[in-house]
């Protein structure tokens, strides 16, 4: 008869087996790493220094980050946010070049090649250091040029005798990409 059949014990077993297996895997800890975080609010531009945390987070759930962070704030980042390389950019400031802080049509991220063009037609090239500075009416910020060069556009700086060219695409601090 069907009901003196005995019971699947074997398939109970092998049920409860794989149910204890999938429970350990799930339960077991994941792998840390060390990355990265904002420890307070981060202006674009600004160097980051002391104001980032390194926290444990999972592997693989962030991109790989060195073990130490250099460079500048490509964006705005709020507090407690992950560094993501991304927003971390080089102003690669040749040694010996000098800042000069010029009227920018918008806000450049550090690091972004610009030409000013003279009222003469010269034309000169430099590399901003602080695109984002807000003086109330316009943009400014800080722009290195050869030594050479920078002594010209601080001049024509300050009759307003110059005009700043950006390329376009370069990487502008107010775009998404």
């Amino acid at each position: 008869m069907y009901w003196l059949r005995r019971p699947p014990y074997l398939r109970w077993i092998a049920a409860v087996a794989v149910l204890l297996i999938g429970l350990l895997i799930d339960t077991r800890a994941a792998p840390m790493v060390r990355y990265p975080f904002a420890a307070i609010p981060i202006t674009s531009g600004t160097a980051i220094d002391d104001s980032i945390t390194w926290r444990d987070v999972p592997a693989g759930l962030l991109p790989i980050w060195p073990d130490s962070v250099r460079g500048v704030s490509t964006m705005d980042v709020a507090a407690n946010d992950p560094l993501l390389p991304s927003l971390v950019g080089e102003a690669t400031v040749p040694a010996g070049w000098w800042a000069v802080s010029l009227p920018l049509p918008t806000p450049v991220a550090p690091g972004t090649r610009i030409r000013v063009v003279l009222i003469d037609g010269k034309i000169i090239e430099g590399v901003v250091i602080d695109g984002t500075i807000e003086t109330g009416y316009a943009i400014s910020g800080a722009v290195a040029f050869a030594p050479t060069d920078a002594p010209l556009v601080a001049t024509a700086a300050s009759n307003d005798a110059l005009v700043v060219m950006i390329a376009a695409g370069s990487n502008l601090s107010g775009s998404n990409g």
